[in-house]
């Protein structure tokens, strides 16, 4: 656990946000699509004596982003059951440009797009997500560079699936050399 806090010692003493209370109001603040902000999610998450912004920000640069793909990993190989429709499992693939925060590790590890003017000054990452279609469950994430193919990503994450399960790829997915790509995988030939 260790390896994903940016300072050996963070959170070994108790102070006013623990790792638990952290990592559970990040996730309810995802789950709610951030519409309240994070003081009223805050005031929503702990009901009393909720930290301050300052506090949860302190907290969160604590922790390295590479924690919530091992925790997502986790959460996803533990819950392996899923709903079928006409016995096929029915999976989306979608594609997607997030903003993160500001540090060096992600500007080395994502890059910033580049405009006419210079650098922006945020991170951008290129996200796919392969999520089941019923429970809306991501089950696997191929994550690259801001200017990484959407196409290339989706591709990478083809060996998540299993002869059988149906695929809706978005728009930009489409075509024959993604199709094609999946189809030939060893696994999948019985398509």
């Amino acid at each position: 656990m260790n390896k994903f806090f940016t300072h050996k010692n963070a959170f070994l003493r108790q102070r006013k946000i623990s790792l638990q209370d952290l990592v559970g109001l990040i996730l309810k603040q995802a789950a709610d699509s951030n519409q309240f902000g994070l003081s009223i999610t805050s005031q929503l998450y702990f009901e009393k004596n909720a930290p301050n912004k300052q506090s949860i920000s302190e907290a969160r640069q604590k922790i390295s982003w590479e924690f919530f793909k091992s925790f997502y990993d986790f959460i996803v190989e533990k819950n392996n059951d899923l709903k079928q429709w006409k016995s096929h499992c029915v999976k989306i693939v979608d594609g997607t440009r997030i903003r993160v925060p500001r540090t060096d590790s992600l500007i080395k590890k994502f890059g910033a797009p580049v405009s006419q003017v210079g650098q922006n000054h945020y991170p951008c990452v290129s996200a796919v997500i392969l999520s089941d279609a019923f429970s809306s469950m991501p089950l696997g994430v191929s994550l690259g560079e801001y200017n990484s193919s959407e196409r290339g990503l989706a591709t990478s994450l083809f060996a998540k699936t299993s002869p059988g399960d149906i695929l809706l790829l978005d728009r930009g997915l489409g075509g024959i050399t993604v199709s094609y790509t999946h189809l030939t995988l060893p696994t999948n030939r019985e398509v």
